[in-house]
This record gives C-alpha cells, structure tokens and sequence, in this order.
C-alpha cells in the first residue's frame, strides 16, 4: 500500500541529509588547505562518498520501482 516505498524513502533522503552534514558541516566548509584537501576532515570525505552511493543506490532504486 502507501508504505510499499518507505526504505527507498528513508534510504535517499536520509543519505542525502547525512552526506550534507557530513560535507558542508563537519568541515565547517574547510575543504581545501594549501591547495590539498583538509587532512584534519579525510573522515568526513569518506563518509560522504559512501553515503554518496547510498544516494545513488536509493535514487535508483526508487526510479526504477516507479517506472516499471
């Protein structure tokens, strides 16, 4: 019923959100130190590519369960 796509939902959105924190907020939008990435945050770029593809994956997902 109404609750058929809700982990696709969470999924996407809840990543999305996350991979914000983590990209614009965690590194207090300090990405690049002498024209190298901030060493200081190396964490939070990875997590934001992981959930990177946690996006991807839900987007995908999700399009293709309703174009079907």
């Amino acid at each position: 019923g109404k609750l058929k796509y809700l982990e696709l939902y969470v999924i996407t959105i809840g990543s999305f959100i996350d991979m914000c924190i983590e990209l614009l907020y965690s590194p207090h939008l300090k990405w690049f130190v002498n024209g190298m990435l901030n060493p200081s945050h190396m964490n939070n770029f990875e997590h934001g590519g992981m959930l990177l593809m946690f996006f991807i994956f839900g987007l995908i997902a999700l399009l293709s369960e309703k174009t079907r």
